[in-house]
């Protein structure tokens, strides 16, 4: 996550995701998060940033 949204933003969302993976999911589907994670995982990293 942190090398998609490098900074302050990526550490946040890193860690929310992290979050809602541990405790979230107990409180049933949430359509944000899951819109969330379908976005990072369609969303390619430049070339430089893969290698990273």
């Amino acid at each position: 996550m942190t090398r998609l949204y490098p900074g302050p933003v990526g550490e946040v969302l890193s860690r929310e995701l992290l979050s809602w993976e541990e405790f979230g999911y107990r409180l049933g589907g949430s359509q944000l998060v899951m819109r969330l994670v379908d976005h990072v995982l369609a969303t390619p990293l430049a070339p430089n940033d893969a290698a990273a």
